[in-house]
């Protein structure tokens, strides 16, 4: 028996891997007027995160709960370097690519007669969410994946994004420039690991200034622990008045064992974003209000482990 593949998987397959297809989408939507119609009568959830932080792992829990469409980075993604680098100006100039992002979460809601929708996608804080919250005049929740940075960093490394691969991961993630919320020219990067620290942080700004814009239209913004703990499911679930399957919670996905070629221990990761932190940290106190000690890093009045 024949194996049915999906337009997509071809895609993937057959499009050499340094050409970006994350913005293709096929099929027939409604208008945009209409999908506006369908967003503002839903309940719309996104994830601010900089990528390997658990947006699968939240994905999967919440695709337990009843009425809810969960999303883990669905068509169109909104990648590509050019997207990444237009944000940092102003993202209007790629509307036609957001607009069409909106339609189509607004027909995958209609077809699964969905009442909540939430998608994880760390495209959501350097892309498509900017221009939601500047653009349009739909609501919409943020919940904040809080995973150790060292964590983090250590993932990073370990799959190579900043280092060989570059040359394809850059479609999703960036190299800290002088157009970016933290400017290359301020701080010193000295190895892969700096490379990764300075894009998180700089990423880590923009969710302080996506969280200042949402209070002040009143949206709800929820930080929560990777992996997640009964403070934060009972949370989730108050909130946005949902059950979540609590067996799931425990279960890890999307580790990418099989890509990863490299193993650096947790210490060594620790020690180099000491060292990071340590020699710049007067212009990260200065000029971005950036603060650490050997446990945390604060932005303004939020936190995240290191």
């Amino acid at each position: 028996m024949h194996k049915i593949v999906s337009f997509y998987e071809l895609v993937k397959k057959y499009i050499p891997y340094f050409i970006n297809h994350g913005n293709i989408y096929i099929g027939k939507l409604y208008s945009f007027e209409d999908s506006l119609k369908i967003l503002r009568n839903s309940k719309l959830i996104f994830c601010a995160s900089v990528g390997r932080e658990g947006s699968g792992y939240i994905a999967n829990i919440f695709s337990s709960s009843n009425n809810v469409l969960s999303v883990h980075e669905g068509r169109p993604f909104c990648t590509g370097r050019n997207l990444i680098n237009n944000a940092f100006i102003d993202t209007k100039k790629d509307e036609k690519i957001y607009i069409k992002k909106l339609r189509v979460i607004a027909k995958n809601i209609n077809d699964k007669e969905a009442k909540t929708y939430i998608e994880t996608n760390h495209m959501f804080l350097k892309t498509f969410g900017q221009y939601i919250i500047n653009y349009t005049d739909l609501e919409f929740s943020v919940i904040s994946l809080r995973r150790p940075i060292a964590l983090t960093v250590r993932s990073f490394y370990n799959l190579k994004w900043f280092s060989e691969k570059y040359s394809r991961t850059q479609n999703w993630i960036y190299k800290v420039s002088n157009s970016s919320p933290i400017n290359r020219e301020d701080i010193s990067i000295n190895n892969e690991i700096d490379e990764i620290l300075s894009y998180i942080l700089s990423e880590k700004l923009r969710e302080v200034y996506l969280k200042k814009n949402l209070l002040k239209k009143g949206f709800i913004y929820l930080p929560v622990n990777i992996p997640l703990s009964d403070k934060d499911i009972k949370n989730i679930e108050d909130i946005f008045k949902i059950r979540l399957d609590k067996t799931l919670v425990s279960k890890k996905v999307n580790e990418r064992k099989n890509v990863k070629s490299r193993n650096i221990e947790i210490q060594q990761i620790e020690e180099n974003i000491s060292k990071f932190l340590e020699s710049n940290k007067q212009i990260l106190h200065d000029k971005y209000k950036i603060s650490f000690d050997k446990k945390y890093l604060y932005i303004e009045d939020e936190v995240w482990e290191i």
